[in-house]
């Protein structure tokens, strides 16, 4: 799916998206919806239990910024904090920059302090990543398919079809590994 990120009506299914951070490890500390009145369109933002967040719009996820559906969210709960981590090192000025020693701030309030000063081990903050579903980790046991009857949405097959083929098209080079390919998909029909 190409985003230009222009269109506030683009995301992946909820579904897709819990089944992305599942498959990778991670927990789901709490499932937001947020609806633009005016477009009359929703995203779901999950906020993860390492402080990371994974929205459906895929922004983070695609450029490394942060998405308006993440700083909404981030506005409307005061207890949620802000760590820089979750934007991709690519986007700081000083690629050196470390990480712990820039505490988390809450939406509502912000801090100015000299980046050089030692922090305490006690006072850094935990890395988080820019893109948490880009770090793999062990898999949970298998989520229960959908009963056989179920009709899906085209959407949700096209969104599982390409995870699935993913992995077995990143190393394709040649047309020769290309026709391999298409020959044992050929044989699973």
């Amino acid at each position: 799916m190409i985003n230009d990120f222009e269109n506030d009506n683009s995301h992946i299914s909820t579904l897709f998206l819990l089944r992305l951070i599942r498959g990778r490890g991670l927990s789901v500390k709490q499932l937001i919806e947020v609806k633009h009145i005016g477009a009359k369109s929703s995203h779901i933002v999950a906020l993860l239990t390492d402080g990371s967040y994974v929205c459906d719009c895929c922004m983070g996820m695609s450029i490394g910024l942060s998405c308006r559906h993440y700083f909404h969210v981030l506005n409307m709960i005061p207890t949620l904090k802000f760590n820089l981590g979750v934007i991709r090192a690519r986007w700081y000025q000083d690629k050196n920059l470390n990480l712990r020693n820039i505490p988390e701030v809450e939406a509502r309030e912000a801090e100015f302090r000299r980046l050089d000063e030692d922090v305490p081990t006690s006072q850094q903050t935990p890395l988080v990543n820019s893109n948490p579903l880009q770090h793999v980790q062990q898999p949970p046991s298998s989520t229960p398919a959908p009963p056989a009857t179920q009709t899906i949405p085209a959407r949700t097959v096209f969104h599982e079809a390409t995870a699935a083929l993913g992995p077995l098209m990143n190393h394709i080079q040649t047309q020769e590994q290309l026709d391999e390919l298409l020959d044992g998909l050929n044989e699973l029909r």
